[in-house]
């Protein structure tokens, strides 16, 4: 191959004389929306992964981000309800928040679960949308989701949802049976009670009749 025709490259040195690139023009705000940090950018920046367990290693560490960042906004929402003026906090979720009411209450609920020990901030779940399903038991239900192994940070949707299911059947069979319990018990109450009425009324209508012409005589007496 002939001196003309050679690939081209570059060593090391001409790489350093080069001029440098333009820099890459900042895109206005649209919308009022502003631009991306360039912190944002290299933290999201997609890149060609080899294999499965990379991209079980990114997907995951992008995931606990996540969970990292609804956990914090959760608790900014918390300081703010405390601090702000009475209607100033729903005001500021209703009209500059990227996010509803609903969302912002489930949020607060997360973080008031972590932050008074309710559910220990390494279990916590990945999700938001599952771990406000934690967050929301009632105390002996929790300890029931703890004891099945259901506060951990792997917990899919599905699979609270159906233990919640499950649960409220098991206690409206329960509560059933024990209802059916009482009745009987409280119906044995009546029965027991009625029939010391009655003896009670018979036993004070002979002694009306016994008293009652007593009463007469010595009335008419005086």
């Amino acid at each position: 191959m002939s001196r003309n025709t050679r690939p081209f490259a570059l060593g090391r040195g001409e790489v350093a004389r080069r001029p440098a690139a333009p820099a890459t023009p900042v895109v206005p705000a649209v919308s009022g929306v502003p631009p991306r940090s360039q912190v944002d950018i290299v933290r999201t920046a997609q890149r060609e992964l080899r294999n499965q367990e990379e991209y079980v290693r990114e997907i995951s560490r992008l995931w606990r981000e996540a969970q990292q960042s609804f956990l914090a906004i959760g608790r900014y929402l918390v300081q703010a309800k405390r601090k702000l003026a009475h209607g100033e906090f729903q005001r500021m979720v209703d009209a500059s928040l990227p996010f509803g009411r609903q969302t912002a209450y489930e949020l607060r609920m997360i973080a008031e679960a972590v932050d008074c020990g309710r559910i220990p901030e390494p279990k916590l779940p990945q999700a938001a949308s599952v771990a406000y399903q934690l967050a929301t038991l009632k105390p002996d239900d929790l300890a029931a989701a703890n004891q099945d192994g259901l506060v951990r940070p792997d917990l899919r949707r599905p699979e609270i949802i159906t233990w919640k299911r499950e649960r409220l059947c098991r206690q409206a069979g329960g509560n059933h049976e024990a209802l059916t319990r009482r009745r009987a018990r409280l119906a044995e109450i009546i029965r027991r009670h009625e029939e010391e009425l009655e003896k009670a009324r018979r036993e004070l209508a002979q002694l009306n009749e016994a008293i009652g012409d007593n009463v007469i005589d010595s009335e008419a007496e005086e």
